[in-house]
């Protein structure tokens, strides 16, 4: 008997705006099943597996779970994958993009049974990291925009949250992690553009092309975003542009399928008064929380190397320093 086919749908987060690729797929759950597709599990069940696989503390944390709560979960979803016989499989979790090389390996190990194609929806990094930083500064938080620059620029390791956010949105660097273990003819790529409903219609209009269906037409948003994305210092929004720009030629170069324009992964450029192209300008608000931001920054790197100067102090033994005599006497002191 022929193996059955999983689409293992992996991120990319915020793609989509505020859906996700797993509600798009849920809510088209009855057009699946008459296709022959089986959902093996809900959204939020099929997020505790991608939790548990990525061991991730932060939002187990967040979602008040330990790993005791998550244990198994995977297992659970893929042995009701395979009772599904006859039908294909389809998941999805926007979390599984941070999969390490070896923990993309255990979970599509566990789908070993099938042939499991990847899908992984994109978008312009620029407009994601805009919201991310909108969305923090809405909260209350301070700028994280300075923090993942350092990422970006490679200056350096980076804060925490930086490398967070590259892990589920660096598209290049999740594909590599992911392909050593699926058929670039496996892999299908979903680049999509525009507001938030163009960009669920045109991943829905993909998925129904993969899935052999109708196009998964999303519900129209009831709650739109209430804020707009601010704009990007144009140094970062330099690195970004230039990070897309090479994760377009890397799909155009590749073997993988491919849905959309690649070249709409490149953060677009604001017309200047002379018809040049540069990067939007900055409110005076925004410039005024940046350097609030930078200066914060920069205190705490301060203290960051205050502390590391005393810890080496301590660890080097005191040796007192006597007045060298002769013709280079220390000033404050005549010489003889």
């Amino acid at each position: 008997m022929a193996r059955r086919t999983a689409h293992l749908c992996i991120g990319l987060p915020g793609a989509l705006g505020a859906r996700t690729t797993a509600d798009l797929l849920a809510g088209h759950a009855d057009t699946l099943a008459v296709a022959g597709h089986h959902l093996p599990a809900s959204p939020e069940t099929t997020r505790r597996a991608a939790w548990e696989i990525t061991r991730d503390r932060e939002a187990l944390a967040g979602a008040g779970l330990t790993r005791r709560d998550v244990e198994g979960t995977w297992e659970g979803i893929w042995r009701d994958a395979y009772r599904a016989r006859p039908r294909d499989v389809v998941l999805a979790e926007d979390g599984f993009a941070g999969a390490t090389p070896e923990q993309a390996a255990l979970a599509l190990d566990a789908l070993a049974g099938f042939r499991t194609h990847l899908v992984v929806v994109a978008a312009d990094p620029a407009d994601l990291l805009a919201r991310a930083w909108t969305d923090a500064v809405v909260q209350g938080r301070s700028m994280p925009v300075l923090r993942f620059r350092d990422r970006m620029q490679d200056a350096g390791p980076g804060h925490e949250a930086a490398r967070r956010w590259w892990a589920v949105q660096h598209l290049e660097e999740i594909l590599e992690r992911w392909t050593v273990h699926v058929p670039d003819h496996w892999v299908h790529v979903v680049v999509v553009s525009g507001d938030e409903q163009d960009r669920a219609a045109q991943a829905g209009r993909a998925l129904g092309t993969m899935l052999g269906t109708r196009p998964l037409v999303a519900a129209p948003e009831t709650a739109p975003r209430p804020v707009a994305a601010r704009a990007l210092p144009s140094t970062v929004h330099s690195a970004v542009r230039d990070e897309a720009r090479r994760w377009a030629d890397l799909l155009r170069a590749s073997s993988y399928d491919v849905h959309g324009d690649p070249d709409d992964l490149v953060p677009p450029l604001a017309a200047g008064p002379a018809g040049a192209e540069v990067p939007a300008e900055l409110s005076l608000d925004d410039r005024l929380r940046l350097t609030g931001g930078a200066l914060a920054d920069a205190l705490a790197q301060l203290e960051g190397l205050r502390r590391e100067n005393a810890r080496l102090q301590d660890r080097v033994p005191h040796q007192p320093t006597r007045a060298r005599r002769g013709r280079f006497a220390f000033a404050g002191r005549s010489s003889r």
